[in-house]
Formats: C-alpha cells, sequence, structure tokens
C-alpha cells in the first residue's frame, strides 16, 4: 500500500475534499524513517520539520523540468547552492524558482546545449509553472499547487 497516497485519498485532482468512498480510509501512514502520520495535515507537518529535504526534493523536480533531461553528478553542486540559499530566503516558492532560473541562467554553454537554450529552460519553468496555476505571491503550498508542481514534473 501506499500511505502517502491514501493519507491523501479524499481529495480530488485540483485538492478540494472531495469523499465519496462508502467505506472510510485509515488516513494513517508510515514515513520510510519510522516517523508516523495521521492525514495531509500529518504529512504537512512532517514536511515542515524537514524544510532542507522538501525542499531538495522540489529544487530536483523543478531542474529536471526546467532542463529535459535526467539531473546528472554536475547538476548537484548547482542544487547545493540552492538549498543553501534557502533558510535566509523563508523557503518560499517564488524564491526557490528565482534561484532555480538564476542557476540555470548562470550555467556555461556546453557542446551539445547553446546558451540560448539553457537561457530558455528558466523561462521555461516560470511559464509552465504559471500556467498551471501556482501562486507566486503566496509563499505557503496549498495543496493544489503542490499536486500541480510533482505530477506535472514527473
Amino acid at each position: 500500500m501506499d500511505p502517502l497516497r491514501l493519507a491523501m485519498e479524499n481529495f480530488d485532482h485540483v485538492g478540494a475534499w472531495s469523499y465519496t468512498k462508502t467505506l472510510p480510509i485509515d488516513p494513517r501512514g508510515e514515513m520510510p524513517d519510522g516517523s508516523a502520520f495521521k492525514g495531509a495535515d500529518g504529512i504537512r507537518d512532517y514536511l515542515l520539520e524537514q524544510p532542507d529535504q522538501f525542499t531538495r526534493c522540489l529544487t530536483e523536480k523543478l531542474l529536471i523540468y526546467a532542463l529535459g533531461r535526467r539531473l546528472s553528478f554536475t547538476d548537484r553542486d548547482d542544487i547545493d547552492r540552492i538549498i543553501a540559499a534557502m533558510p535566509g530566503k523563508d523557503y518560499g516558492l517564488r524564491e526557490l524558482i528565482h534561484e532555480t532560473v538564476a542557476t540555470l541562467s548562470r550555467q556555461r554553454a556546453t557542446p551539445s546545449t547553446s546558451s540560448a537554450r539553457t537561457a530558455s529552460s528558466g523561462t521555461r519553468v516560470a511559464e509552465r509553472l504559471h500556467r498551471s496555476g501556482s501562486s507566486f505571491r503566496n509563499c505557503e503550498f496549498s495543496r493544489a499547487s503542490l499536486a500541480a508542481i510533482l505530477v506535472s514534473s514527473s
């Protein structure tokens, strides 16, 4: 069973409460590190306790989406730099996207990648996130915007 999926089972595809099951769902689960949670609020609390881990995962997904390829070992320094900058920026989504775009803009062009393509990758992330309806004004993640970001980048 997938405990994270079961904890979110009562929400529809846009993050609205939509309980249509005839039998109750047990929203309790356990993370791989042994931490227990109950429902979507428990997942939120777990993620808030570990902002660097969540930020690293989201940063990796944003970079995969922006670059249009899998990450390689050469991308790890960029990811570490982005993660290191985030505590001073209160882990905001807008700031994470700005750091990601700035990182993509700083990357040197390689023979397989033109500088125009590298620079446009950051713009592509911002455009896709904007079209998905994610709010950059609000630095907190809503369930719908988080789901939209993670699902579209998979």
